[in-house]
């Protein structure tokens, strides 16, 4: 009896996880390190704000790293000789890509939830009864387009990762300026996602990908809330970050399974 396609999906990712351990924890440490840091510092004169910055800063940091680490998965398979490995198994680029995906998603996931919470432990000491209320009062339609906000940030960073991905790939086409052909294949393929992205968008709304800035005032019931994304932009732009990371993704895929050279 083989081994279902979800189990060789779950023994991949498991590699790609314990690959990535050593780079974890040296993150955490200093996730943990920084919050100290500036917990020390906020109960020594710092006001919170400096310490929401600078973890606004870090959550940015782990997702370069992230990113990073995307072009490295991959290149590393050469590198340590397992791209031989991993043409010999009964596996296919699609099941391959995957997993590495997952595994820089959960690692990101994870990374910035850990930096979220230990923020929030570290400075919830210091927010005032004042400051909670605020928080509460908050009102329900901007956390909607908070959460829109969000959802559409997860999507972007898989598209770059997907990207990384096939950039890299597509390097590994050539034997000479490998580097330098992954590095103008993503700004190419940034580029060109860009351009499509504000064709779609431009052809059912109105709106263009630079007015995503331009934020709408509205009321309701007396209360002023912030319109991040009118809803027929957000379709939009859903549409087209999952219908493009789609086509990376099955195009990487294709390209390590029929045209990359061991």
């Amino acid at each position: 009896m083989g081994i279902s396609r979800g189990n060789m999906l779950y023994t991949l990712y498991k590699k790609d996880l314990k690959a990535s351990r050593f780079e974890l924890l040296l993150i955490v440490g200093i996730i943990l390190a920084v919050n100290l840091y500036i917990f020390y510092k906020t109960t020594t004169g710092w006001p919170p704000q400096a310490g929401f910055v600078m973890n606004v800063g870090g959550t940015i940091t782990i997702f370069i790293a992230i990113f990073i680490k995307a072009f490295i998965t991959v290149r590393n398979e050469w590198k340590e000789n397992t791209v031989y490995l991993m043409m010999s198994l009964p596996v296919s680029g699609r099941m391959i890509f995957l997993s590495k995906m997952l595994s820089l998603l959960t690692q990101w996931i994870a990374l910035e939830a850990l930096l979220g919470l230990s923020a929030f432990l570290f400075l919830r000491g210091m927010m005032t009864p004042d400051s909670w209320g605020k928080l509460a009062e908050i009102p329900f339609e901007f956390k909607i387009e908070v959460v829109k906000l969000g959802f559409l940030i997860f999507l972007g960073a898989t598209q770059a990762l997907i990207l990384a991905f096939f950039s890299s790939v597509v390097g590994k086409l050539f034997k000479k300026f490998s580097g330098l052909i992954t590095f103008g294949t993503f700004i190419a393929g940034s580029i060109l996602t860009s351009k499509v992205s504000d064709i779609i968008i431009n052809a059912v709304s109105r709106y263009h990908l630079e007015d995503l800035g331009n934020s709408q005032i509205n009321f309701s019931n007396g209360t002023a809330w912030v319109t991040i994304f009118p809803n027929n932009i957000y379709i939009a732009l859903t549409v087209v970050l999952i219908g493009v990371s789609a086509a990376l993704f099955f195009g990487t895929a294709a390209i390590y399974d029929r045209k990359v050279e061991l």
